[in-house]
């Protein structure tokens, strides 16, 4: 009896050891994404192409083992479960394949849930999910655990991420194509220390040059465009030649319509003004000018593109297309109209060299009523 015992145990533990090291091959079908998060939450993944009816998120199959690939298909629809405190998506808001096929090279597909933006812009106060399936594989299983995706879709926070939430409206828009500023859009400074002669337009750019004459006498240049608005979006594009002797200063603003400054504000989207090859931008305020700064850590002698949307209760700063700084604080934002100034000058009684501004194009939106 007691030898019985001994041969099955040793029998047992050599059969377990045998399936512990034996390789396994059985291959399954998942959704990457049900592996990620719980549920798969959009804004935080998604892609806009501009000018596109739809957003898209991202979504992938993958298949696992170690058999050899062989191309697949498989079915994928919406099931009728809905997220708490959400709406469930209907068939008009999204489009979506019916099957997704693989070939024989890839373990993972790609594929895309396409949002129609019209509908969520009708329903911006909505969320919604959608709760998508695995079903009908034409070979290998389904990984039951992950087959199913739950996709939960914050619907003004996607919008607003994808710069979709509001209608924008041109306004204005210089792209210097001619030989000369439009001084019809534009009144160009001439004075003591911004000269005339120094704006000029060269290939399609605005250039505003530093520069000293045989006396002597450091100028620069500076505009201002005659149009006043109250919020709205502000975009040009921009670079500053490199300055040895960090002796020139540029900066493109917004200026108070009735000149009641500091009290009214001004926002300096983009300022040479640090002894350096960067740049910053700052918010002055209030009747003992204060201000905020935020330092870009880039190089201004390459081109830049600066975006400030500017409403009553929020600044929010891009550069580049990336988000890079927002004021909530409304005794920072300027409440009356302002108008665009462009202007570029001597930050030192000395110079070598002429040093210039360049200005691709500017534009200004609002918000269409």
């Amino acid at each position: 009896m007691i030898f019985t015992m001994l041969f099955s145990l040793t029998f047992m533990s050599c059969k377990n050891a045998e399936v512990i090291d034996e390789p396994k091959n059985d291959s399954f079908i998942y959704i990457t994404q049900a592996a990620l998060t719980e549920p798969y939450t959009i804004p935080g993944n998604y892609t806009y192409e501009e000018g596109k009816p739809v957003l898209n998120v991202p979504l992938s199959v993958y298949r696992t083992g170690l058999k050899e690939l062989e191309a697949y298909s498989v079915s994928i629809l919406q099931t009728n479960v809905v997220l708490a405190q959400t709406t469930k998506l209907p068939a008009e808001a999204y489009n979506l394949a019916d099957t997704i096929i693989a070939d024989a090279d890839n373990r993972t597909v790609n594929f895309n849930l396409e949002l129609n933006i019209d509908f969520l812009r009708k329903n911006i106060k909505t969320n919604y999910s959608i709760v998508l399936t695995l079903t009908d594989p034409s070979k290998y299983e389904l990984d039951e655990s992950l087959k199913s995706v739950k996709i939960l879709i914050k619907t003004e926070e996607l919008l607003k991420a994808a710069d979709l939430y509001y209608d924008w409206e041109l306004k204005f828009e210089d792209n210097f194509d001619g030989d000369k500023v439009n001084v019809s859009n534009w009144g160009i400074y001439n004075g003591e220390t911004k000269k005339r002669e120094a704006i000029t337009v060269e290939n399609g750019l605005l250039v505003v040059t530093t520069s000293k004459d045989k006396d002597g006498v450091i100028t620069g240049g500076g505009m201002a465009h005659y149009s006043n608005y109250l919020f709205g979006r502000i975009e040009f594009r921009v670079r500053m030649e490199s300055d040895p002797q960090q002796s020139v200063g540029g900066v493109i603003l917004t200026w108070p319509k009735g000149g009641n400054w500091p009290i009214d504000g001004e926002m300096d989207i983009y300022e040479v003004a640090v002894k350096d090859n960067t740049f910053s931008t700052f918010m002055h305020y209030g009747a003992d000018n204060s201000k905020k700064q935020y330092r870009h850590e880039v190089d201004k002698t390459v081109w830049h593109i600066m975006r400030l949307d500017w409403f009553e209760d929020v600044l929010i700063l891009y550069r580049d297309g990336e988000k890079v700084w927002e004021i909530t604080d409304k005794v920072v934002i300027p409440q009356v109209m302002h108008h665009l100034c462009i202007q570029a000058g001597p930050n030192l009684p000395t110079m070598g060299d002429p040093i210039k501004m360049y200005v691709d194009w500017v534009r200004i939106y609002q918000i269409r009523k």
